[in-house]
């Protein structure tokens, strides 16, 4: 199936800026201590105390999955590129395009055990969607004046091949805003958003 995308941009509004989210980070900070406060001097004696006496166990068990997709044929991993890592310096080099030193952006790179496919070896964001049984995605790759750029792209799940929709530039896709039904996403000071509409 093919895509007709339109893509708008907007410079960021107040509240939208750095500083601002900086000021009602901290707040949620603030908030959370005090809530961690709450629970290691009230619920988790509470919890211990009860524990203790009905002879129950908690169990915490907590998996941590670093897969992308997992097939018959294929499995995809993602594997998270540390800085500094000059291997890696093309991924690294489009996430401080966007980010500030001190902001974080996750980006992979994609590494397969099984079957070959169009993904492997490729870097992406942290960006994926699900559509037609189909994964939407960000991959970052080099541009023209060996400058970093992206593609929004879809990898089709049966065939393992990438289908490149459009290129995106210097922008982060966040997420799928499931009520406008478009992409968001942006950079410190500039939002994007992509519609996709499926063509006649």
């Amino acid at each position: 199936m093919e895509f007709i995308i339109e893509i708008s941009k907007r410079k960021k509004g107040f509240f939208e800026f750095p500083i601002i989210s900086q000021l009602i980070g901290l707040a949620i900070i603030i908030w959370g201590l005090l809530t961690i406060c709450f629970f290691v001097f009230i619920v988790a004696p509470f919890e211990f105390i009860k524990n203790k006496f009905s002879k129950t166990k908690v169990d915490n068990n907590i998996n941590e999955v670093n897969t992308l997709l997992k097939t018959d044929e294929y499995h995809l991993v993602l594997n998270f590129i540390d800085d500094p890592n000059p291997e890696h310096q093309i991924a690294l080099d489009f996430v401080y395009s966007i980010v500030e030193f001190h902001d974080e952006m996750p980006v992979f790179i994609v590494k397969n055990d099984g079957q070959k496919t169009e993904l492997d070896n490729s870097y992406i964001t942290a960006f994926e969607h699900k559509i037609n049984n189909n994964l939407l995605l960000q991959r970052i790759r080099l541009g023209e004046n060996s400058l970093p750029t992206s593609d929004l792209i879809e990898f089709v799940t049966k065939t393992g091949e990438v289908i490149v929709h459009k290129e995106i530039g210097i922008y982060e896709l966040d997420s799928f805003d499931l009520k406008k039904n478009k992409i968001v996403g942006g950079t410190i000071d500039e939002c994007i958003e992509i519609e996709i509409k499926a063509s006649a």
